[in-house]
């Protein structure tokens, strides 16, 4: 569908815009561990969206958690180095909208993500930058491939973004929801000029704390035209046991 090319194309745009970019990255990071610091019990960790991991604090979670699971489609060389850096990480892959084999082929269907809640060990999961993401590239191939018309996609967009909420909620350890909640498009003064939704229409969990991403400064993807994005942070449950 483009995973790898998506993936691929982040880790430039990350390069490009580093100094703007740089107190989102750092506030995911922060928030990440704030999150683990307050874990009742550190056995396993589960970081979903792992791909680049830009945003995660690995390392200092390896050093937390007895053991790291690194959740994406794709691992780039990063990833990959740090499973023979830190023998506590692993990699996994795993489709966490469990639906791309039924959108892939043109269903109108999704499914129902499960991976890791059969596994008691999970203390600690993290939904990294992704719950916006997580419609975008199946919505793209199934116009593309199916002509499935918009309203369709949005409506299947919506659930994607919905089930993975719902997903987040079924754990019984901590989960760290970050997520970007609107897309605000600003003129070369800073004034704003439109503010959309960027999860569907979908209520997203109450946040404990929210930040402004400058994802896109002028010139990245117009001349007169800037990107910011606001970010939430939310806790969606701290009731990890012995």
């Amino acid at each position: 569908m483009g995973y790898l090319h998506q993936t691929i194309g982040i880790n430039a745009r990350i390069a490009r815009n580093r100094t703007a970019w740089q107190p989102h990255l750092e506030q995911s990071r922060d928030f990440v561990l704030n999150a683990a610091a307050n874990c009742p019990q550190r056995r396993k960790a589960v970081l979903m969206g792992a791909a680049v991991l830009h945003d995660l604090p690995v390392e200092r979670l390896a050093n937390m958690f007895d053991e790291v699971v690194l959740v994406d489609l794709f691992h780039l060389w990063p990833a990959r180095w740090l499973t023979f850096a830190k023998a506590n990480i692993t990699l996994q892959v795993c489709d966490l909208t469990a639906s791309l084999d039924l959108l892939g082929q043109g269903t109108r269907k999704t499914g129902t993500p499960s991976a890791f809640l059969d596994d008691a060990d999970v203390d600690f999961v993290v939904s990294a930058n992704i719950a916006s993401q997580l419609p975008l590239i199946p919505m793209d191939w199934l116009a593309r491939q199916f002509s499935v018309d918009e309203q369709t996609r949005h409506d299947l967009g919506q659930e994607l973004v919905a089930s993975h909420f719902r997903y987040l909620q079924k754990f019984t350890g901590t989960t760290c929801l970050i997520s970007d909640s609107e897309r605000l498009v600003l003129d070369e003064t800073g004034a704003e000029i439109s503010r959309t939704t960027a999860l569907f229409d979908i209520v997203p969990p109450p946040a404990t704390t929210s930040w402004t991403w400058d994802i896109a400064p002028l010139g990245e993807t117009e001349p007169n035209r800037a990107i910011s994005h606001i970010v939430i942070g939310a806790i969606l449950g701290q009731n990890s046991t012995g």
